[in-house]
């Protein structure tokens, strides 16, 4: 256990430094979920609750509990991330590049910042099938002629219900699509970015009953 506290004690430390709005019981409860199991399955009074995985902690954190992002958010091919009414806040030049599928419901992603500072997020290659963003709010993103969200070179992404703007900085548009199949883009309010609303390049998609304006 002398070697194991400091251990713990660490990864509370991480979790709480993602979000620091956490209670003690409830960082306790995320170590204990999280724990790859060992021994007997369930509590054991050898094990524990099991070993402690601190990738499982963090990523638990950020899909029940939002957070605070310092260094880019990577989701690996074969990983799937479930965002459900959370609020996730980037830093400046900070993103979210999707190599695996991205499923966000009630979501809003934003800058720490009160101005466009953070990188946006771009859902990349083949691995992205089933991507989903619904009720999602994307705001603030500054990408000097990129887009809030970017589609690139995968099977279909949807982007359903949401708000995208005031995405204001350097030309920075709402949607974009390269190279991807067949997206799917309807009911959402696409308004105030800097440069288009959606871009369709080298793509074929359905888009219908969006609200696009002063882009």
């Amino acid at each position: 256990t002398s070697y194991a506290a400091p251990q713990v004690a660490g990864l509370a430390a991480l979790i709480l430094s993602v979000n620091s709005a956490l209670s003690n019981a409830q960082v306790e409860s995320i170590i204990e979920q999280t724990a790859d199991d060992k021994g007997s399955p369930g509590r054991d009074d050898y094990y524990g609750y099991g070993r402690i995985s601190t990738y499982k902690a963090l990523k638990y954190t950020l899909e029940r509990y939002g957070g605070t992002l310092t260094q880019q958010l990577v989701i690996t091919a074969g990983e799937a991330w479930n965002f459900t009414n959370v609020t996730l806040k980037f830093a400046s030049g900070v993103g979210m590049t999707v190599y695996g599928i991205l499923n966000a419901s009630g979501t809003t992603f934003t800058s720490t910042s009160s101005s466009s500072t953070w990188s946006g997020i771009v859902i990349n290659g083949s691995g992205t099938n089933g991507s989903v963003l619904e009720y999602c709010t994307v705001e603030k993103v500054q990408t000097y002629g990129g887009s809030a969200i970017t589609a690139t070179g995968g099977p279909p992404v949807t982007v359903r219900y949401c708000t995208i703007s005031n995405n204001v900085n350097y030309g920075t548009s709402g949607l974009a699509f390269y190279n991807d199949g067949s997206p799917q883009v309807f009911h959402n309010t696409i308004t105030s970015n800097g440069g288009y609303g959606v871009k369709f390049d080298t793509t074929t998609g359905n888009i219908w009953q969006n609200t696009i304006t002063s882009n």
